[in-house]
């Protein structure tokens, strides 16, 4: 064969060649493409699929992807326009494509594939719903596990809207449903799903819950005032059952009404009052948390709430014009009353003599002349019960009776002999009320001018400012004389602009009160000589037969002295330690050693 037959016969052959391609490719591109590919249906184990029907198609090709071996595989070849795949899992993904197919010379032709979709079977149903834990406020609901199901939808029956609304997705097959009100039906609806892109839903379970009855808390009882000291008290109560806590409602008088005071989880309460002195009235009551609020139960009775009353000060005691004894003493405020009692020497103990509503006391009956001891203490009284408070410093009073003295009477106290006086139950002399002295005032010179008079003391001057007066406190202990020895305790003052140092004996509403007790150093022990009872004085003395002229460090006088306020109590604090004279003191009361 020649060249050019070849050359010819390889044109035809390549001509050929083309032009079965180019037919090829023209019967390819005449097979459409799957428009719409679809579920129709899906159940808890078969999805239905329907797919557009392609003209000129001798048939279809089903493909399902496989997950496992991520690859598609062809899943049926079919001449249909739907497929039902059956036999899956529930809540199983599932993807699907489909192309159609054109039969040529014996051999498939494909067209474009559909578009991917994926489908989800639906869970398994929801079965075994039940209610458990049912409370005047929760409910809780549970059910058997669902096949395939991710999760499960809780739905609430709204009564206003008629529908059911989503309250809760718990991934378990339980879930509590909260803030309900007591004695009330409810419906609910629980369903599986499975999401992926979407969510695909199980059949549902309904069920009808009727919640409690609201559980009634007992009313506290025996609330009662357990202790007290000065400062606060403690109150208790008995335990309520189901209680998870306490709220004490204090009486507001101002307003009028209960208010709530504290809240706490025991069954007692100490509570600290703005006012120690002051009165209050509590009630409590028991309470329990729900998921709706607060439960509460009734308000126990009332009970009264106070501090341990205060301690009563500036006791004071003297005889009085009806021959008995007089006591009196400082008020407290909010106290039901006082009890009195006094020291009974012959027994050597302490007894009640009697109470009362006042800060006063008469003692009557006294038949002997000698000295009494009291000590007074505050009360409250509440149902029946008293609450005492302690018992203040024991005052020690003089009583004379109805003795009479060849030195001492009546006229003697008024104005006395030379303006001197003597106590026969001391045995000592001492100055009247108002004697010839009490004009002379007081100044230094008399000091200096009384060795001249055979006077020989020790003296100490305690001054201070108190109110619109210059003070001065004036101590002596020494030799009057040459046969008295004794001590004298003078107030005095002067207006602020009086540039001469001369004072003035204070008046009787500038009087202090004041106790003097005289001790004498014997075989080295102190031993008390005389006493001048506690009461108002300008001018305080005591005053025995003796000579201990110069000797005045066996020579001491216990003092006791009330300051008008405290204003007047700091100042003499003041006085007494510029004087270096080392004190003591108890409310107004200055105690101190001279």
């Amino acid at each position: 064969m020649t060249k050019t037959i070849k050359k010819g016969l390889s044109l035809i052959l390549a001509v050929v060649t083309i032009m079965s391609c180019l037919s090829a490719g023209l019967f390819a591109s005449a097979v459409g493409k799957v428009a719409a590919l679809k579920a129709t249906a899906a159940t808890q184990n078969s999805i239905s699929l329907s797919w557009s029907k392609v003209s000129d198609a001798d048939g279809y090709r089903l493909y399902k992807y496989d997950f496992s071996q991520k690859k598609w595989k062809t899943l049926k070849t079919t001449t249909a326009v739907s497929f039902t795949d059956k036999n899956l899992a529930e809540g199983s993904l599932n993807a699907y494509g489909v192309r159609a197919i054109e039969v040529v010379n014996g051999k498939y032709v494909y067209g474009e594939a559909s578009p991917i979709i994926k489908v989800l079977t639906i869970p398994a149903a929801t079965t075994g719903l039940k209610a458990s834990k049912i409370t005047d406020s929760s409910v809780t609901l549970s059910w058997n596990k669902a096949a395939g199901a991710q999760g499960y939808a809780v739905y609430s029956y709204n009564t206003a809207s008629k529908k059911y609304d989503l309250i809760g997705t718990p991934s378990a097959a339980s879930f509590t449903v909260k803030n309900l009100k007591a004695s009330t039906d409810y419906k609910f609806a629980v369903r599986a799903y499975v999401k992926n892109g979407y969510v695909a839903y199980g059949k549902v379970a309904y069920i009808t819950v009727r919640t409690a009855a609201t559980t009634a808390l007992a009313k506290v009882a025996n609330l009662h005032l357990e202790a007290y000291n000065t400062k606060a008290f403690r109150l208790r109560w008995d335990a309520v059952s189901g209680a998870e806590g306490y709220q004490l409602a204090l009486y507001n008088t101002e307003k009028n009404k209960w208010e709530s005071a504290l809240v706490t989880k025991n069954t007692y309460a100490v509570i600290t009052p703005k006012d120690p002195n002051g009165n209050y009235y509590y009630k409590v009551r028991a309470y329990k948390k729900t998921d709706s609020g607060y439960v509460f139960g009734a308000l126990s009775d009332a009970t009264y709430g106070f501090a341990k009353p205060a301690t009563p000060t500036g006791l004071q005691g003297a005889e009085n014009s009806d021959k008995g004894i007089s006591l009196k003493w400082n008020s407290i405020p909010g106290v039901s009353g006082y009890q009195i009692y006094t020291y009974d020497a012959a027994n050597g103990k302490w007894v009640a003599l009697g109470a009362t509503v006042k800060n006063t006391y008469d003692v009557t009956g006294l038949s002997q002349t000698s000295h009494y001891k009291y000590k007074v203490r505050a009360l409250k009284q509440y149902n029946g019960k008293r609450y005492y408070g302690d018992f203040c410093e024991s005052v020690t009073v003089n009583y004379h009776g109805t003795e009479n003295d060849s030195i001492y009477s009546e006229e003697m106290e008024k104005s006395g002999i030379f303006g001197y006086l003597y106590d026969p139950v001391n045995r000592c002399f001492y100055t009247a009320d108002d004697p010839w002295q009490r004009n002379m005032g007081y100044n230094s010179i008399f000091d200096t001018a009384a060795p001249i008079t055979l006077i020989n003391f020790d003296t100490t001057r305690l001054r201070f400012e108190y109110g619109d007066k210059d003070w001065m406190i004036q101590l002596w202990k020494g030799q009057y004389g040459l046969i008295f020895y004794g001590a004298e305790v003078g107030i005095y003052t002067k207006p602020k602009d009086r540039k001469l140092m001369h004072y003035d004996c204070a008046t009787d509403s500038e009087m202090l009160k004041m106790s003097m007790v005289f001790n004498e150093k014997k075989g080295g022990e102190w031993k008390k000589q005389f006493t001048r009872p506690y009461g108002y004085y300008w001018w305080c003395t005591g005053f025995i037969p003796g000579n201990k002229f110069g000797n005045f460090d066996i020579l001491s006088v216990d003092m006791r002295i009330t300051a008008k306020d405290y204003d007047m109590l700091q100042s003499i604090k003041y006085a007494l330690t510029a004087n270096n004279i080392t004190f003591t003191s108890n409310g107004l009361d200055v105690y101190f050693t001279y």
